[in-house]
C-alpha cells in the first residue's frame, strides 16, 4: 500500500541500507532528483540518516544607494 501511494505520487525511497540492524525501517521519499542518503552511526537501536540535497544559496547582491543629507534635514509643516 505505502509502494503503491509513493508511485501515485511520484516519490522515490532512496534509504538504500540496513537503519535497524539488518533491516531497513527508517524511509525517506523524495520527489526531488539527485538527493543521496548517507546511513551514519548507530544511536540507540535505529542508525543515522544523512540526507544531501543539491539546493542552490541564493546569490547576495549589495546594492549602493546614494544619500542626500539636505533631503533629511529638511522640515515639512504639520
Amino acid at each position: 500500500m505505502l509502494k503503491s501511494l509513493a508511485d501515485e505520487m511520484g516519490l522515490v525511497q532512496i534509504v538504500r541500507g540496513p537503519t535497524r540492524g539488518e533491516c531497513l525501517l527508517d524511509l525517506c521519499l523524495m520527489d526531488l532528483t539527485d538527493c543521496i542518503a548517507k546511513i551514519g552511526n548507530q544511536m540507540l537501536d535505529h542508525r543515522c540518516i544523512e540526507i544531501s540535497m543539491p539546493i542552490p544559496v541564493p546569490k547576495q547582491v549589495i546594492v549602493q544607494r546614494q544619500v542626500y543629507l539636505h533631503v533629511l534635514q529638511l522640515r515639512f509643516p504639520p
